[in-house]
C-alpha cells in the first residue's frame, strides 16, 4: 500500500451552508480522535498541487470535493459522477473514485477503498 496523504481541513459555515440549502446533510465525516469535522485528503503522500478530500455525493450526477492548500484557491468543487480517475483493477472489480490526479490510485493507498 502506499501512503495517503495525512493533511486535513474544517469546512468553514459559508461552505457548510452551500452544501445544505435546505437541511442537514450526511457529509464523509472523519471519525478522529481530534474531532468528527476533519477532511482528510484523499491523495497520495507528497503530491504536487492542492489537497482534494471527498466531502458528499450530490445528487445522482455529482459529488462534493473540497480543494485547499499551496497551488490554488481554497474552493468547493463539483464533479460529475462519471469525470473521476479511470485508474481500475478488473480482477477485483475496484475502480478509483478519486479526481483526476497524480499518484496512486484510491485502491492503492492506505485507508483507501
Amino acid at each position: 500500500m502506499l501512503p495517503r496523504c495525512a493533511d486535513t481541513t474544517i469546512l468553514t459555515d459559508t461552505e457548510t451552508a452551500t452544501l445544505t440549502p435546505d437541511g442537514p446533510v450526511q457529509l464523509a465525516l472523519m471519525e478522529t480522535e481530534e474531532s468528527a469535522e476533519e477532511f482528510r485528503c484523499e491523495l497520495q503522500a507528497a503530491h504536487p498541487d492542492r489537497h482534494a478530500g471527498y466531502v458528499q455525493d450530490g445528487d445522482d450526477e455529482m459529488v462534493w470535493w473540497v480543494r485547499w492548500g499551496p497551488g490554488g484557491p481554497r474552493e468547493l468543487v463539483t464533479v460529475p459522477n462519471d469525470d473521476h480517475c479511470q485508474g481500475e483493477l478488473p480482477e477485483d472489480e475496484l475502480v478509483c473514485t478519486l479526481l483526476e490526479h497524480w499518484g496512486g490510485h484510491c485502491f492503492e493507498l492506505e485507508g483507501g477503498q
